[in-house]
């Protein structure tokens, strides 16, 4: 997945698109639940937030950056709704 742009200020919103493909590069044939985790540079992860896939595979989530956010790299991982986190 990937980002509308490479560099947010807090008080921003981030805007990230993904799509999600098999390993023979074909579309799933249901969509499945998913979740996104954002890591700030702290290291302190957000709460998960709920995805929903389209038809396609394709996914947008936006998140806004708050305003006493520490900068730097913002982490995201989008995974199965409820996997374990490692």
């Amino acid at each position: 997945f990937s980002a509308d742009r490479g560099a947010y200020r807090p008080g921003e919103t981030v805007h990230l698109f993904g799509i999600v493909r098999g390993r023979d590069g074909s579309a799933p044939a249901a969509a499945f639940p998913l979740e996104v985790i954002i890591t700030r540079p702290d290291g302190k992860s957000l709460e998960p937030r709920k995805l929903s896939m389209s038809a396609t595979g394709s996914f947008t989530v936006d998140f806004p950056v708050a305003s006493f956010s520490p900068t730097g790299l913002h982490k995201a991982r989008v995974q199965l709704a409820g996997a374990r986190q490692d």
